[in-house]
């Protein structure tokens, strides 16, 4: 589910046929990259429909990126900047406390 290659951590999610992968050097845990892929997926299924499962499972060498577009891609950009910056996203990624501090 991931690996570290040097100071790069890499991250997969498998959602039926649609493969995605977090490759960062920042210092996110595994599960916060994972969160984030989460996110991503639901952006693509949102935007695409879940349709677009029959349509990778029956064409798996299928490109969705024309299907997204520009403005998706700034989205799903700026979705994972927040993830990185924004409070909320801490919250779901559940950080951890020592029981003295809690």
């Amino acid at each position: 589910r991931s690996l570290v290659a040097g100071s790069h951590k890499f991250v997969f999610l498998v959602k039926g046929p649609i493969y995605l992968v977090a490759i960062s050097r920042t210092g996110e845990s595994e599960k916060q990259l994972s969160i984030q892929l989460e996110y991503v997926h639901l952006q693509i299924i949102t935007i695409l429909t879940g349709s677009i499962h029959n349509t990778l499972r029956n064409r798996p060498q299928y490109d969705i990126r024309g299907l997204l577009g520009e403005t998706e891609e700034t989205l799903m950009t700026e979705l994972l900047s927040d993830c990185n910056q924004s409070p909320a996203y801490a919250m779901v990624c559940g950080l951890s406390m020592g029981r003295g501090q809690r």
